[in-house]
């Protein structure tokens, strides 16, 4: 009896290694939100870029909208640092970025990073709120 209950555990314990050591793989979608009044889209083009660099596909053209293929972790992972990194860049170098401008007043304004969870829905995976002080 003490063999069979035994096995069963081990049983139990490589199933639940196997079910949760598997990756979930696939293409998934990240778009850029912000609580900055952008009509113009302007501060969305200067985040695409950071995208673009990284080697995202942007989706159909006119859209904001970027896909990466592969393991869901590293894929986020990727997205969230590119997010991040471009983000900061933005805050840092307003002046440099053709459209956006010195002027811009983005202090105390957030971009969040979201990945596609099912049809229309996204799911908040980074925020990044700027902290530069705005041109006067």
């Amino acid at each position: 009896m003490k063999k069979f209950f035994a096995f069963a555990i081990v049983a139990v314990l490589s199933a639940l290694c196997f079910s949760s050591c598997t990756k979930e793989t696939g293409q998934y979608v990240y778009i850029v939100d912000t609580t900055y009044d952008d009509n113009g889209d302007r501060l969305i083009t200067a985040m695409d870029k950071g995208f673009q660099d990284a080697g995202f596909t942007k989706l159909p053209v006119g859209s904001h909208a970027w896909y990466l293929t592969g393991e869901k972790n590293s894929c986020n992972q990727k997205a969230i640092q590119t997010f991040k990194a471009r983000a900061q860049y933005v805050d840092e170098h307003r002046d440099e970025i053709p459209f956006l401008g010195a002027l811009s007043a983005l202090k105390g304004c957030s971009v969040m990073l979201k990945v596609a969870t099912g049809g229309e829905n996204y799911d908040t995976i980074a925020t990044y709120t700027f902290v530069k002080e705005d041109a006067k």
